[in-house]
Parts: C-alpha cells; sequence; structure tokens
C-alpha cells in the first residue's frame, strides 16, 4: 500500500511586509504556513507584484515574478526594557 500523507499541522498566517527595494518602498501581505509562503506587493507606481516567500529567522526573502529579491524583517511584538 502506498503511504498515507500526513494531515498537514501547520497553521497559516498572513503577514504584512514593508521594506525599501532597489525600486523604492513596497508593502502588502503575505500568507505562510510555516516557513514558506506567497503574497502579493505594491510599490509606489502602482505596480502589484506576486511574492514567493521564505521565512529565514526573524526575515522573510521573497522573490517576485521578474526575479527581483526582497527581505522583509519581521517586527517583534514584544517590548523590550
Amino acid at each position: 500500500p502506498a503511504p498515507q500523507a500526513k494531515a498537514s499541522s501547520k497553521q497559516t498566517e498572513t503577514i504584512y511586509v514593508e521594506t525599501d527595494g532597489a525600486q523604492g518602498r513596497v508593502w502588502g501581505h503575505v500568507t505562510m504556513r510555516g516557513d514558506r509562503g506567497t503574497g502579493t506587493i505594491h510599490d509606489w507606481d502602482e505596480n502589484t507584484l506576486a511574492v514567493s516567500v521564505t521565512r529565514h529567522g526573524n526575515e522573510l526573502f521573497a522573490v517576485d515574478q521578474n526575479s527581483r529579491q526582497y527581505v522583509f524583517k519581521l517586527k517583534q511584538n514584544k517590548t523590550q526594557e
């Protein structure tokens, strides 16, 4: 018998992202499932770009449909004193 696929225990998480790229400021939302995800970002020229995202620590590495790369830093929700 073929092995059964395990039920995915990874939760989906939608994250707002923004950064300054080579073409200026970009922002949007990505939906993560574990350490990988996809999303849509926008720039000041009103372009909408699809991105594939990989989480590396507290950063998200994204590549858009034109092979441009972006790094989004995740903000910490905890306040440090």
